[in-house]
């Protein structure tokens, strides 16, 4: 849009779109079960809206880039573990429990 928020105006970056996607993120992982994905999602959710919801403080947009470089570092270890764990619980699936649509076995 043509409005800045207050963090662009003082040329940093608007933080509320790292929260849609923390939000968004959050119901992917949790909905396959990852929960500590699952966690950290949420805690970028909060950083997008420039909150730390475990402390209940509000944080400045400056300390919010701060805690994202090493949340992202986590997250991307987090999701590495998880994505090896469905890869090898899909892998281990009998072809009788993936199913199609009609409900034939699947190949």
């Amino acid at each position: 849009g043509f409005s800045k928020t207050a963090s662009e105006a003082e040329g940093l970056p608007d933080l509320h779109p790292l929260g849609g996607l923390g939000h968004f993120l959050k119901g992917s992982s949790a909905a396959v079960g990852a929960k500590r994905v699952q966690e950290l999602c949420e805690r970028a959710q909060h950083y997008g809206n420039c909150r730390d919801e475990e402390k209940d403080e509000d944080l400045t947009p400056e300390e919010v880039l701060k805690r994202f470089e090493p949340l992202l570092n986590d997250l991307d270890a987090e999701i590495n573990k998880a994505e090896t764990w469905l890869v090898g619980w899909y892998e281990n699936l009998k072809p009788s429990v993936v199913l199609n649509i009609e409900g034939a076995v699947a190949d």
